[in-house]
Parts: structure tokens; sequence; C-alpha cells
């Protein structure tokens, strides 16, 4: 009888015990064995993050075209340099694709022209005939062009026009790494004097140079080179104009033409840093003629 009274009064002492030691072993194991989670703190002023420059964008694969115009169609005026200029204008000729800041892009005959080069005092809406194009300067909207192969098909018609003041570099250019009217690279692919050449323009600010043009300089990147059958007027030609960065810091321009290579530049900083993306174009002085297939494909 005390030996039940005992064993009554041990039980429930015992079965305490046990689930106490059984909540410390849970407690243990839990402590040591559960995972920590991490949390991603965000950014803060103090953070270091990795700049628009060094994007891990891809450049577009080889042969995707980046830009095309045929230029084709009726004849119509496409821009001018008036809404250029005039950017809050009732103008119709606003272009999706291109911008000009002197002169008037026309098509006639389905294919882009320069119409007769006239030389206006203001920049004129209905510009079909009063153009300003002798000083043609047209450029793509998209400025982002690199490691790309600018084409186009061309026929220069004569030299000069209305009000023209000829001279023998009169022609025709190709732009490619365009910043603005003061920052570029320009391909001759034709000029009347037979002379192609591939330079570098720097805002005169930056390199003032004893014989500015429109603001800049121009230096050579390459030797001058004179191409008789490149420049033979009213007949069709086609230019390619290879323009690559195959190293930091140096941009390689090609300009072939009807197949044959004629002249190439290098510009390894340049009376200042090289243009290693921009926008592409074309440009004519006292020149009038056609272009047209007007296109850039990557590299």
């Amino acid at each position: 009888m005390h030996q039940t009274k005992y064993l009554g009064f041990l039980l429930p002492a015992a079965v305490m015990s046990a689930v106490a030691f059984l909540s410390a072993l849970v407690l243990f194991f839990h402590h040591h064995l559960t995972p920590v989670r991490v949390t991603q703190n965000k950014p803060t002023a103090s953070t270091k993050t990795k700049s628009l420059s060094q994007s891990t964008a891809q450049p577009a694969k080889t042969g995707v075209v980046l830009f095309s115009d045929p230029l084709s169609g009726a004849d119509r005026i496409v821009t001018n340099e008036y809404v250029h200029w005039n950017p809050k204008s009732s103008c119709a000729y606003t272009s999706k694709l291109w911008d000009m800041t002197s002169g008037t892009l026309l098509v006639k005959n389905g294919a882009g022209y320069s119409g007769i080069p006239t030389a206006e005092a203001s920049a004129i809406c209905e510009s079909a005939t009063k153009n300003n194009s002798a000083v043609l300067r047209l450029n793509t909207r998209q400025n982002n062009f690199s490691n790309a192969k600018v084409s186009v098909d061309y026929m220069a018609v004569q030299h000069g026009g209305a009000n023209a003041k000829q001279n023998g570099y009169d022609g025709i250019h190709i732009w490619v790494g365009y910043q603005n009217e003061y920052a570029l690279y320009s391909a001759t692919i034709f000029r009347w004097d037979q002379t192609l050449v591939i330079k570098k323009k720097v805002p005169l600010a930056d390199a003032k140079c004893s014989e500015p043009s429109n603001g800049g300089c121009y230096y050579n990147l390459g030797s001058e080179k004179t191409n008789q059958t490149a420049s033979l007027s009213n007949v069709w030609h086609h230019a390619d104009v290879v323009y690559k960065t195959d190293k930091p810091n140096v941009v390689t321009i090609e300009v072939s033409i009807d197949g044959t290579a004629v002249a190439s530049g290098t510009d390894s900083e340049t009376h200042g840093p090289v243009y290693a993306k921009g926008a592409v174009g074309i440009r004519g002085d006292d020149t009038e003629f056609y272009f047209k297939n007007f296109s850039v494909v990557a590299l």
C-alpha cells in the first residue's frame, strides 16, 4: 500500500521530467539546424551600382539590318531643314527616320534627290525648288550605330546649281559616328576632283584649328586617293562604308565603291575622343545627286 502511493507520486513527476527533456531537445535542434534566412538590402546612396557604360546588352547579330530606307515611292518632300530649326511649326515635312540641319530631302523618280541645289538666306517650309541644298546635311534620328556597315546606291548628276560656288572638293560624303554637325566622321564616296578621303571633324572649341569649317576642324584619317572610276557622274554607283571599333579608343573606317576597296582610315583619339557610336547620314556640297537603298547592317 505504501509502495502504490509512492509510485503514484513518482509517475507524474517522471512524466513532467520527460516532457521537459523533450522540449529542450526540440529547441536545441531547431536552433542549430534551421537554416538562416538572408534578405537582400535595397541599394542605398553609398551602394556601388553598374554604370550605363558597363551595360551587359549584347551587340546585334552579324547581318542584322539596323536601319533601312529605300527612298522610293511617289515624288515628294521627305523632310527639310525648316522642320529641324522650327520644330513647333505647322510645316508637314517631319520624318520619323531622318533629321536635316541643312537643305531638303526629296524623292523623285523613285529615289532620294537633292534637287538642283540653291542657296537661300533662310529656311523655307515649301522647299521643292528653293531647297538650300547647296549644303545638304542629312542624318538618321537613330544615333546608336556602332560596328556596322552603311550601304547606299548613288548618282551624281551635275556640279553646282543656282547660286552655287563650285569647288573641286565638292561632292558626296557618308557620315558615321555622327554626334552632331560639329563632331563626326566623313567618308567621301564622290568628289568632283576625283579624290577620296576619310576625315574626322572635331568641334572648334576642342581643336582650335586655323581654318575651321562650320564650327569644326577636319583632320584626315588616311591619305587622299585619286579614283577616276568612282568619280564618274551620271552613273549609278554602290558604296559600302564599314565603321568598327576593334580595340578600345580606336575606330577604323573602310570604304568600298562598286565592290572595290578605295580608302581606309583609323582614329586613335585624333584631337579628342573617338566617336565609337553615333548616327549615320549623307552630305552633299554644291552637287545635284540621287541616292537610294540606304541601309545599315550589323557587322
